[in-house]
């Protein structure tokens, strides 16, 4: 069984395991997982999916996710996302998001709290996202139902952005700029947009956060190559007493929902926003004394990512 598998794991690792059980329990605590009831005429139909933890010491927020496996295939070979339609494609690819973005002599960036955890699914689709699960050993084994978009399902980024621009489409005439930039300059949860005038900048601070709002999301780690409109946005933030209010439940949010580091990653670049440019790290093996073949140029070349090619 992988929940016994999981516990072995967890056993090795006390830090893993504290981080591991505040996660599952600030699922509870939110409403984004719920217990079966015991009575339960569904087992047969239901679904269940192995779950693990992925820790990424490079983030600032969640070092430590719990990942659920829909693709984990079943006795008979087929899986949840072997059943799931994916749904097109709604965003513009990574490299048009990010030349759009850097059309602008101010870069805005921020990105969604949980974005997928903030989109509640069909009651009745619940039973397909079942995971088993206790904080101890001791304990006995508990049937849970995920009841909002999981990360990891085919359809969850279609959902996410669908969602995202029905927001957009249903606010067009109070919120036409924030409506704009929402169905045009995200890609997933992460926003990336800007102007050409401080107070543009602020008009598109206000309007795109009250839109948002509008259908649970909140947006966090706000950032630009403009230090007045970080000054100003800062203290709205501060006056208006969003940054106690963003996620009680989740602290570490409270200090990062504005984020003054001079570079920050985004989409996977390094942007620097004190000169407004994109910083490349690479990590290349030390150099031997065997010959340089083409073939490792280009291997070493492929470690940088670079969507603008």
């Amino acid at each position: 069984m992988r929940l016994k598998s999981l516990e072995k794991r967890l056993i090795k690792d006390t830090c893993l395991k504290d981080k591991y059980i505040e996660v599952i329990n600030e699922y509870l605590q939110l409403g984004h997982l719920r217990p079966v009831k015991e009575v339960d005429d569904k087992k047969d139909q239901a679904v269940y999916l192995p779950h693990h933890a992925v820790v990424r010491n490079d983030k600032t927020t969640t070092k430590v996710r719990v990942v659920f496996n829909a693709s984990e295939k079943n006795k008979k070979g087929i899986s949840l996302n072997d059943t799931l339609m994916v749904g097109p494609t709604l965003q513009a690819d990574l490299r048009h998001t990010v030349l759009r973005w850097r059309t602008h002599s101010i870069g805005l960036v921020a990105d969604i709290i949980k974005m997928y955890r903030q989109i509640r699914i069909a009651d009745e689709d619940a039973m397909f996202q079942r995971i088993l699960w206790r904080d101890s050993p001791d304990k006995p084994i508990r049937d849970y139902e995920l009841v909002t978009v999981t990360f990891g399902t085919a359809s969850a980024p279609y959902q996410a952005v669908r969602t995202l621009h029905q927001i957009a489409y249903d606010e067009k005439d109070n919120y036409p700029l924030a409506a704009d930039i929402t169905l045009n300059s995200f890609y997933m949860d992460d926003l990336m947009t800007g102007s050409d005038s401080v107070q543009e900048g602020i008009d598109i601070f206000k309007q795109i956060n009250v839109l948002l709002k509008k259908g649970g999301f909140i947006l966090q780690k706000w950032n630009s190559n403009n230090q007045e409109i970080m000054k100003i946005i800062e203290q709205m933030k501060v006056t208006e007493g969003e940054v106690e209010q963003t996620d009680p439940i989740n602290k570490e949010n409270k200090d990062l929902e504005i984020k003054l580091d001079s570079t920050i990653k985004i989409l996977g670049l390094t942007w620097n926003r004190d000169d407004d440019s994109f910083q490349y790290t690479v990590n290349l093996p030390p150099l031997t004394t065997a010959p340089v073949t083409k073939r490792q140029v280009i291997s070493d070349i492929a470690r940088l990512f670079d969507p603008l090619g």
